[in-house]
Order: structure tokens, then C-alpha cells, then sequence
């Protein structure tokens, strides 16, 4: 659809579009009211998967938050997925549209109701593809920022040809990481895909070896990639290492369950096992380290031939680090990190044993010594806070900017975010099955909704909350506090 300054455009996908044209369509007809500030509707179907997008445009001066909620309603009573363009990020807004012009064809366009759209979809002849044809099951889903808009279904498109394409906000993020000859794997995490290690993988159950911890019980989204095949599934985490035990072990990681994902996902990592599987794909178990890696987003600065740069260390651990910097350095350097509690850097010197190209060019660098024990003692403190924040979840609520603000800063330094600029989507995650370990709410009303009512409905679902009125750093040390960050740490990092 064209994009008038005027226009909100939303997108419902049907699929098969055979089957839930009849059976959604009544729910889909509500939306047709004459009051409502529908413009207009467009029609685009991919035959060879019966996948329908039915695009409905609203006159955006018009548009409320009682409409709105009304489209969120059909979408979780029909369980047809909801895609908001407008709630993607820019890149995630391209790919979408990247698809749909590549992959569905425009039945009809400038209809003047949804129910003319789905009179349209109805007098086709929709016939569900078979899986004899060797298409497979490859439907079109796009998803948003971590909790934006609800009751997205698992997306399947194929592999796009373009890596660069798999945005943040895309599942379709397998192909971060080129595979040689195994498999390689990601997992989703405050909107970024970050490269796992595989030590299993079966139809019904993934172990995946990595830092970046999910609670029992969160739903994990994990994306998979072999030469030009990929998948992204949705399951359940389950059998999570603790900290503690991956320093004991040398390994941390958790299993994912594939037990209650739907037919349609079901279908492609079948798919892509046997493809793997006939292609001779192997799995490389990763090897046990001395010490965990810790992921991180943290500011670091190096000194190397008189000259002092800055870069961003993406993980630390008690040998050494990782960090991101297109420069190309080697031998010995000097080191600098900030704590994350105090003003006081910590510093030392370590050799650069590793350099990596491709998305995140760097060095990996192992610590010789630190300029005083007293520093290193700090970083081993510092280590043991981020370590206790990996299993901790902070869901956020406020005005797009300022949750994406906050989310980044506390991401960066080890904790789990989920954002949810709506508010009934927040308070729904935070009554879940697998609740936040704590909220942060900016003190601008989210909508018709004040931060005082949330905080009152927080409170009655037993989780704590921050009203996010200060400095980030202060916001984050009253995180800390609440969540015991400092207590009983010292046995999650070996000293």
C-alpha cells in the first residue's frame, strides 16, 4: 500500500488462507462498522503457500487507542497474526515490504471495506499447497520490537538472498553467520540475534551452549542456518545451566523444548533436519572453557602505539574479553573499563590472541595483569554483578524513544529486556505465565494509561517496578539493589 502522511496501515496474515478466510472472517467483518476510520483495504495472495495479506488502511488523525485495541482483540480471538509497520524499526519496515512485493501478488487494491476484501479473498480458488510439491510450508510473518504488537505467529520465509537484510526485528536472522560446514545457530535477545553454539539438535528438543541465560519457562526464538536453508522456531527453555555450575563445568548453556510449537513450524524444522541431515551438516560441540563468557554491550578503551581508541567489549570473562573495533591491532595492549557502579575505571595490560572480521570485527584479548590487585579485584566484583543480571528479566513501559533508551542501557550490562510501549500488552506480560523479575515504567503516561495505575496493577502481580524519573545510571544501581545484585554473587564467578 502507499504510505499518505494520513494513513496507518496494518496488515492481518491468513494462513492457509483457504481455511481462515471462512472461519476468521465474521471476527474480520466487525471491522467494517461504518464509524470506523477505515480508508480503504488491499488484498495480496501468494498461491504456491495460501497465504493471504489483507492490508487495511486507517485514517491516522481519526485513529484511537479504543480502535486500536479493538484490531489487537481480532488478531488474539482469530489467532491471525497482527503486523504493524509502524512498529517496526526502519530496516524491519524494508524487509517487510522487501517480502511482500517480492513473494505476493496483488489481488486487489483501494477496496473501500474489509469486508469487499474478503469478498475478494472468497471468490478466489484457494487451494492449500501439499507438501508433495516441494514448496514446504514458507509463510510470511514479520515481527516487531520485543512485545510492540501481540500474538505474532512464528515466521518461515525462505532465506533471503541479501544477509544484510535479516534486521533486529526480523526472524529471519539464521543467516547472521555464513555456515561452512555446520550449522550455525542464534538466538533472539533484547532484539539482537547473538551467535549460540549448538551441542545438540533433534525434532523435538535443541541444547544450546552460550552466556546469555533465558529463564525455565521463556520462550526462546531460535534461528538455524545451513549453507542457502534456514528456520526459525519457536520453544520453550528448559534445563537452564546456572552460572555458577558453567564456571564449575566450563560450559553454560540450556535445552530448548520443541514440544508445543504449531504444525506449520513443525513442518519446516523437519524440513531443514532432513536437508541438514542429507547434506552430511554437522554439529562442532563446542570446547569447554576455564572460564564463562559473559555478553555484554560495554564501553572499553584501548591503548596501542601511543594512541588511545574506544570500542565496545560484547563479552567478558575472568581471562580476557571481546572487543569491537575495526582496528587492526596486534601484540600487547593497554586496557581501560569502567565500572558499573562507581566512577573508577580499572585498568592493565593483555595480549591480543585473536582477531576476528565479518559483523562483529574485533579483538579477543586475554589479561596479563591489572595495574594494581586491588583493580582486578574490582573486575572480578564487577563480573560477579553481570553474571547475577544474565538470568534477570526487566520489561519496560513508556513513550518508543525512552524504552529503547532504557533498554539499551540496561542490556548493555547484562540484564534480559522486553519492551512494551502498549500498555495492555505490558501489564499482560507482566501477568504471564513466566512474569519479569521486575518492571520500569517512564513516568509519562503510556497512553490513556498513568504510570500510578500500572504501578497499582505491577503491585498486585507481585512485581517490583521502577518509575524510570532518574539518570540512567541511577535508574540501573536502583535495579541493582532491588534485584540483590550485589548479595551471595561470589559464588556465581569463580575467584
Amino acid at each position: 500500500m502507499k504510505s499518505l502522511v494520513p494513513n496507518y496501515d496494518i496488515y492481518f496474515l491468513l494462513e492457509p488462507a483457504s481455511t481462515q478466510v471462512p472461519q476468521a472472517g465474521p471476527a474480520l467483518r466487525a471491522l467494517s462498522k461504518p464509524n470506523l476510520p477505515v480508508i480503504g483495504t488491499d488484498v495480496f495472495y501468494r498461491e504456491e503457500t495460501d497465504s493471504a495479506l489483507l492490508g487495511i488502511r486507517l485514517n491516522r488523525e481519526k485513529l484511537n487507542s479504543s480502535y486500536y485495541n479493538q484490531i489487537v482483540s481480532v488478531s488474539e480471538r482469530t489467532k491471525l497474526p497482527l503486523i504493524d509497520p509502524m512498529r517496526l524499526t526502519v530496516e524491519g519496515r524494508a524487509s517487510f515490504f522487501s517480502l511482500q512485493r517480492q513473494h505476493y501478488f496483488p489481488l486487489r487494491t483501494n477496496l473501500d471495506s474489509v469486508s469487499r476484501a474478503l469478498e475478494t479473498l472468497a471468490s478466489q480458488d484457494l487451494r492449500a499447497p501439499t507438501l508433495a510439491s516441494g514448496t514446504g510450508s514458507k509463510n510470511l510473518a514479520a515481527r516487531t520490537d520485543t512485545g510492540a504488537v501481540t500474538q505474532y505467529r512464528e515466521g518461515t520465509e525462505e532465506a533471503w538472498e541479501k544477509p544484510e537484510m535479516l534486521t533486529t526485528c526480523s526472524p529471519r536472522a539464521a543467516a547472521i553467520a555464513k555456515p561452512v560446514e555446520g550449522i550455525s545457530a542464534a538466538i533472539l535477545r533484547n532484539g539482537l540475534w547473538l551467535p549460540v553454539r549448538l551441542r545438540s539438535l533433534a525434532s523435538k528438543k535443541a541444547y544450546v551452549v552460550t552466556s546469555a541465560l533465558p529463564r525455565v519457562g521463556d520462550t526462546v526464538y531460535l534461528a538455524l542456518s545451513y549453507n542457502s536453508d534456514s528456520v526459525v522456531v519457536e520453544g520453550t527453555s528448559d534445563m537452564v545451566t546456572s552460572v555458577s555450575d558453567a564456571a564449575r563445568t566450563g560450559s553454560s548453556g540450556f535445552s530448548v523444548d520443541f514440544s508445543n510449537i504449531s504444525d506449520l513450524s513443525r513442518t519446516d524444522l523437519h524440513r531443514f533436519l532432513r536437508t541438514a541431515r542429507n547434506s552430511g551438516a554437522i554439529i562442532h560441540p563446542p570446547p569447554s572453557r576455564t572460564s564463562i563468557r559473559l555478553p555484554v554491550m560495554w564501553p572499553a578503551m584501548i591503548f596501542a602505539n601511543g594512541q588511545g581508541f574506544s570500542s565496545t567489549a560484547l563479552d567478558f570473562s575472568k581471562g580476557g574479553a571481546f572487543l569491537k573495533t575495526k582496528r587492526n591491532i596486534t601484540g600487547q595492549i593497554e586496557f581501560e573499563i569502567p565500572m558499573d557502579n562507581s566512577e573508577i575505571r580499572v585498568t592493565g595490560i593483555a595480549n591480543v590472541i585473536r582477531q576476528s572480521g565479518g559483523q562483529n570485527q574485533g579483538l579477543g584479548i586475554q589479561f596479563v595483569r591489572f595495574a594494581r590487585p586491588l583493580e582486578e579485584k574490582m573486575y572480578r566484583s564487577f563480573l560477579r554483578r553481570v553474571a547475577n543480571r544474565i538470568e534477570k528479566q526487566i520489561i519496560i513501559n513508556g513513550p518508543t524513544d525512552r524504552c529503547k533508551e532504557l533498554s539499551h542501557n540496561l542490556s548493555s550490562i547484562g540484564y534480559s529486556t522486553v519492551v512494551a510501549s502498549d500498555s495492555s500488552v505490558f501489564l499482560q506480560s507482566a501477568n504471564g505465565a513466566t512474569p519479569p523479575d521486575i518492571a520500569v515504567i517512564d513516568p509519562v503516561p503510556s497512553g490513556l494509561v498513568g504510570a500510578d495505575w500500572l504501578t497499582q496493577r505491577l503491585a498486585q502481580a507481585n512485581v517490583p517496578c521502577v518509575v524510570a524519573g532518574d539518570s540512567m545510571s541511577r535508574i540501573r544501581l536502583k535495579i541493582d539493589s532491588i534485584l540483590n545484585v550485589d548479595q551471595g554473587s561470589r559464588s556465581k564467578i569463580s575467584t
